[in-house]
């Protein structure tokens, strides 16, 4: 099994392409996919009474405008409010109050992670998909993938309008914030992938066919050769997910040329 990893920037459509693949995967890819993914996993963690969600009462309850705990209209079950919460970490100057939030809730999504990867692998799946919005910023998770794949949206008007139009109860400044608030830039994303998946184009159809063809040509056929050798012969199996740790510990991404990135529209029609 190759772990794969899936980033993106905020609203440059990383879900969406998560969701098609999750869609297609026994129409298309044979069943062989299985995607863990991070959003998910993070939400769950934080659910009520469990130990991320008390950190999180405890830390912000003083700092946020009250009431900051709130009761769900549907469940009855409190939880805390998000979009409190949001405005409160992404804010300028709050720096350190999101580095919180953050030391409260990776070191648990990460657990939940490997986990789930675990079982994709004994369940016999030949790409396991990690749905990671800060992959890159993730030391670890970023090491483990065979190869990183990420969205992009090249025009940042396009981002924000698509964010808007996703969160139209929260101001548009308050988004701009969250956008800006990311530590990547586009240019970092272009350096740091091994593909690259854009999504200015108005016409969905254009994205999904990035995602097929990265799928069915060029993830498949690799995933193929190390599921075979995982099963047949487990060491070789073994040493070869700890040659592509290493390689990536020492990869450098300040000399890696831009070249190397894979471009998926240069292999799609428009």
């Amino acid at each position: 099994m190759i772990i794969i990893g899936l980033t993106g920037g905020i609203s440059t459509g990383k879900s969406t392409v998560s969701s098609y693949i999750q869609e297609q995967n026994k129409v298309k890819y044979g069943n062989y996919v299985a995607i863990v993914d991070a959003d998910k996993i993070s939400r769950q963690i934080v659910e009520f009474g469990k130990p991320a969600y008390k950190d999180i009462i405890k830390y912000f309850s003083n700092k946020i405008e009250a009431p900051f705990e709130i009761e769900n209209d549907k469940t009855k079950e409190k939880q805390f409010d998000r979009a409190k919460l949001g405005k409160f970490v992404f804010a300028p100057g709050n720096e350190a109050h999101l580095k919180k939030l953050n030391s409260f809730t990776h070191p648990r999504v990460r657990k939940e992670i490997m986990l789930q990867i675990v079982k994709a692998h004994v369940k016999g799946y030949k790409i396991c998909l990690l749905d990671v919005p800060l992959l890159f910023e993730n030391p670890f998770l970023r090491k483990i993938c065979y190869k990183t794949v990420s969205t992009i949206i090249s025009d940042k008007n396009v981002q924000l309008n698509r964010l808007i139009k996703r969160n139209p109860e929260i101001p548009s400044e308050q988004l701009l914030n969250r956008i800006e608030a990311q530590k990547l830039t586009n240019s970092d994303r272009e350096r740091m992938a091994d593909y690259l998946i854009y999504n200015d184009s108005d016409e969905i159809s254009y994205l999904f066919k990035q995602v097929d063809y990265l799928i069915e040509t060029e993830l498949l056929p690799i995933s193929q050769t190390y599921h075979l050798m995982e099963w047949v012969f487990p060491l070789l199996g073994a040493l070869s997910g700890l040659n592509i740790m290493m390689k990536n510990y020492f990869k450098d991404d300040e000399k890696k040329d831009n070249n190397e990135t894979i471009k998926l529209t240069d292999f799609v029609d428009i």
